[in-house]
């Protein structure tokens, strides 16, 4: 065979078995592509002007995000650096995403007075409201748990990639791909050594090896990586080489999750993106590179500022910072932000927002597509609920549930009532234990939370008024050859009671009676209405909650309440933005639809501000708790489930308590999730209290007397203020005390004229 043909064929299989890595992965640097998580962000907070609110507060939400303090000049700030005066805070914004689009970087100079924001200026402009970058709740990861968070070279200030590569690579921009000095350094140790053990290895043969022939010692790994090194340096541009080694480095871990690129290592172990690091931190994590397990700052922060040290001097050595600058950074503490990937938090709501990702986006791959999901949660909301919730749960085991062997559980979910945005989500004690959702998988009966829907049908029909009279007397239903017969709480009757002590006691039989008066198709009727979508079948015994929906189902039933009558498209995200932050297109949120008179839904609302005044939710006030809000308990039959929901103009919270197996408990609606509502609300009260319902145009308020439902004269012995639709207002006096009559002589005057 002719040498050229040999020679030829050694190339070829040469070519072949070196570059077959290459094809594996799909071909020259597609491993850059790599997949990112999807990320799940609160709602942007906003101030306003007018709004209670502190220097000191302003500065903790910004100390929370990672903004740095600063001692400059207004229009010297960089991007993610604040100052502070007695009255005064100036911040230049990060870009961030709002449901509209991403923001621009700005300046913002805050006013305030006596604990109040009086102004704001956005690059010289008064403005009247600024929205601040929101928090990150939760990253989608793969099964491969791997953190990663693009970065562009030109995005970065020049030292932190110039630290970079004098930690790794300090030739980088002048040889081929393969370092000739390495390459003999490397020798010479494995000869001496007797191992593969020095891989002399330029930056761009790391990349190399992150990408296509993996981090094992052999010979014949080493060939490779040197072949496709010098093809990456022919086809590529030095920056894009270097870009590639940025975002694919290995950084450490954070517990279970795997750090990888230099973005996730910013943002994990400073809590700053990559955009923002000073000289400081970008020599300590590119002295890291080399030992990220042992040199993590959060592991042996001693350890990583000694290292970070050389790379500083290695710097000043190069001549890419001064001698003054080296100093400063050294005088730097490595100060790690104690940031750690997997903690459990907001894990329910983000199993439901990616469901309603897919739903409504049509995003299914949120693991590996790099998307920003802007969610309608807060991230004080969340946490106070969270907090709520395993308070509550400890609190019951320890009293009126210990000595159980079975986890007692819980849920929490609170929404504005005027957009349907949810604000808390949160669908069990522990998502470490169980990630069952019983928030929107759970399907529960619900007791006299329900008995609104029933009191919401009667006034709509305009068969009661809330103070006429219902009948609390035994009852006896015939239904498919068999009786039943409703008995109240107490197994006591009261007889003749007003609608509104019926629903303020939450009286069983005057309920079964109003609603077999309304008809039982007509409370279907209406409770679809208000949001009701699982399965009613027209008995008595659905009056009082006798059968199965989910926890949203009835949040959607008191939210259409609170917003007066009209009912929210309850949901969890504002907007979805692709790894290039473009939007993704998807089924927009319905505006809130009215199904149910403004006067009708304010006529529950008085009764069930009633309920938490003195009925089943009074705890309420004697905790404490004096802001006017509405609600309603709910007890099922064994006690098996636990419901409290109220709601005031600002938000609505549902709270349940039970366990999965739906085994019996000692809780009522009072006892068990009362007390966790309770605790939410007041956590999350505004500084000036909720907001009190008016009553709207066609409601009319009348001092009757509670005994005959008439307008009140002198003589009767007690009074009080009802509401009424205007066509049922009373329009006879009390018919029990009666008219009082004028006498036509008066006895004062005969006394006077004598």
């Amino acid at each position: 065979m002719p040498v050229g043909v040999v020679v030829s064929l050694g190339i070829l299989g040469f070519s072949s078995w070196a570059f077959l890595p290459l094809v594996e992965h799909g071909g020259l640097f597609s491993a850059l592509g790599s997949t990112a998580p999807s990320r799940l962000y609160e709602s942007p907070p906003r101030f306003d002007v007018g709004q209670k609110l502190s220097p000191e507060s302003l500065a903790s939400e910004l100390d929370d995000r990672g903004y740095r303090f600063v001692d400059k000049g207004l229009s010297d700030l960089l991007v993610g650096e604040y100052r502070r005066e007695p009255d005064h805070v100036a911040v230049r914004l990060r870009s961030f995403p709002l449901g509209s689009g991403w923001t621009e970087s700005v300046i913002v100079d805050a006013r305030f007075r006596r604990g109040w924001l009086t102004g704001l200026e956005v690059s010289g402009e008064e403005v009247q409201s600024v929205w601040l970058d929101p928090r990150l709740l939760t990253s989608f990861y793969s099964d491969q748990l791997i953190d990663r968070w693009r970065v562009s070279v030109e995005s970065l200030p020049d030292h932190v990639w110039r630290a970079i590569l004098a930690a790794e690579d300090a030739t980088f921009f002048t040889h081929g791909g393969l370092s000739a000095r390495g390459i003999a350094r490397a020798i010479w140790t494995n000869v001496r050594d007797g191992v593969v053990d020095e891989g002399g290895s330029t930056l761009t043969q790391q990349l190399v090896k992150n990408l296509y022939v993996g981090p094992q010692r052999a010979l014949s790994r080493k060939v490779r990586e040197a072949a496709i090194a010098v093809l990456l340096e022919i086809r590529y541009s030095k920056k894009e080489i270097l870009e590639g080694y940025l975002n694919t480095a290995y950084m450490g871990s954070s517990g279970s999750v795997q750090l990888v690129g230099l973005g996730a290592a910013a943002r994990t172990y400073f809590g700053v993106p990559a955009e923002e690091l000073d000289l400081a931190q970008a020599a300590a994590l590119a002295g890291m590179i080399k030992s990220p397990a042992n040199l993590a700052p959060s592991v042996d922060a001693e350890g990583c500022q000694r290292r970070r040290d050389q790379v500083l001097d290695r710097l000043a050595e190069l001549g890419w910072i001064s001698r003054q600058q080296q100093t400063h950074a050294k005088s730097q503490p490595v100060t790690p932000s104690g940031r750690r990937l997997d903690r459990f938090f907001a894990r329910f709501a983000a199993d439901a927002a990616a469901v309603e990702a897919r739903d409504r986006f049509g995003t299914s791959r949120l693991s590996e597509m790099g998307a920003t999901l802007i969610s309608t949660l807060s991230y004080a909301d969340q946490e106070a609920a969270e907090s709520a919730v395993a308070w509550g749960v400890d609190a019951l085991e320890e009293g009126w549930q210990k000595a159980n062997d079975r986890p007692l559980q819980a849920a929490l979910v609170s929404v504005d009532p005027q957009t349907g945005g949810v604000r808390a989500w949160v669908g069990g004690r522990d998502y470490r234990q169980t990630q069952f959702d019983r928030l929107r998988k759970a399907h529960r009966q619900v007791g006299s939370a329900f008995k609104p829907v029933v009191l919401a049908a009667a006034l709509a029909e305009r068969r009661v008024s809330p103070a006429d009279r219902l009948i609390d007397e035994p009852l006896s239903v015939r239904l498919g050859g068999k009786t039943w017969k409703p008995q109240n709480d107490d197994r006591t009757f009261r007889g003749d009671v007003s609608v509104r002590e019926s629903f303020e006691r939450s009286l069983n039989v005057p309920t079964v009676r109003l609603a077999l008066d309304v008809g039982l198709e007509a409370v279907v009727h209406w409770a679809r209405h208000l949001g009701v979508e699982s399965e009613l079948d027209p008995y008595p015994s659905m009056a009082l909650g006798a059968f199965e929906m989910t926890p949203v189902e009835l949040l959607t039933v008191y939210s259409t309440l609170a917003s007066r009558g009209r009912r929210p498209d309850v949901h969890l995200l504002e907007a979805v933005f692709d790894a290039d932050r473009r939007p993704v297109q998807g089924r927009p949120v319905m505006p809130p639809e009215p199904v149910i008179d403004e006067g009708v839904a304010f006529l529950v609302t008085s009764i069930l501000e009633g309920v938490v005044e003195r009925g089943t939710g009074a705890q309420l006030r004697r905790d404490g708790f004096r802001d006017p809000v509405a609600g309603k308990s709910g007890t099922t039959n064994g006690r098996r489930d636990s419901w409290f929901v109220g709601y005031a103009p600002e938000r609505v919270a549902l709270v349940w308590v039970g366990y999965d197996d739906a085994s019996p408990t000692r809780l009522s609606g009072s006892r068990g999730a009362l007390p966790i509502w309770g605790r939410f609300m007041q956590s999350r009260r505004p500084s000036s209290g909720y907001s009190t319902y008016l009553p709207p145009s066609d409601v009319r308020s009348v001092t009757i007397d509670p005994a005959s439902g008439g307008m009140a004269t002198g003589r009767c012995p007690e009074t009080t203020v009802e509401y009424y639709l205007a066509d049922q207002a009373p329009t006879q006096v009390c018919e029990i005390h009666g008219r009082q009559k004028r006498r036509w002589w008066r006895p004062w005057s005969w006394r006077q004229r004598n």
